[in-house]
């Protein structure tokens, strides 16, 4: 088989993007989720195209791995704040800048002359929480300033609730459960009820 054309790829994207948009893909259930796959595979002007460069029973994958794999990442980056210090300092009570950014990690110092307060954030999801956490927490080890004990390092997650509404139950419990490793948690992309 050959490769998708980089025109055709774009048309593909667009119409799958337009298309999650219409059933607000990231809050379906899984049933419905897979439901939205069927149809995105059986359409005509999808995944028949795809099927003309990508053997048939890959045609699935394609479109969850280059399509809406790349859509959630999309709605996620789109979502979570642009400037997360006013968050980082109503939290941790003291302001900060940027020293270090990584792939989903951001390293802040204190910009008040404090030099041995830092703030560790690691993006996720809310559903894979954990993975945030896995992160920050691989991540300070390697760090000179991890191993001096005048320096403090509170860690934040920032969790995409990818466009659902989390109860406040959870909400708390996470709260509470991050409490015992110092960390605190910043929630955003939920749906707003109105």
């Amino acid at each position: 088989m050959t490769n998708i054309p980089r025109d055709t790829a774009n048309d593909l994207k667009e119409r799958v993007f337009n298309k999650a948009d219409e059933v607000s893909y990231l809050s379906l259930s899984r049933t419905d989720s897979q439901d939205f796959m069927d149809q995105l595979v059986a359409a005509p002007d999808i995944g028949q195209v795809i099927a003309q460069f990508r053997k048939k029973e890959r045609v699935r994958t394609y479109i969850k791995d280059a399509i809406l794999n790349r859509y959630s990442k999309d709605k996620a980056r789109d979502a979570r704040p642009d400037n997360l210090a006013p968050i980082i300092k109503r939290q941790f009570g003291f302001p900060v800048v940027v020293i270090e950014e990584a792939e989903d990690i951001v390293l802040y110092r204190s910009s008040d002359g404090s030099l041995n307060q830092y703030v560790l954030v690691a993006n996720g999801s809310y559903i894979k929480w954990e993975t945030a956490l896995k992160k920050a927490l691989l991540y300070l080890p390697d760090k000179p300033f991890s191993q001096n004990n005048d320096t403090t390092v509170g860690v934040m997650l920032t969790l995409f609730c990818s466009g659902t509404k989390v109860n406040n139950a959870d909400k708390e419990h996470l709260k509470k459960a991050l409490v015992a490793c110092d960390s605190k948690v910043y929630f955003y992309g939920e749906l707003i009820d109105g």
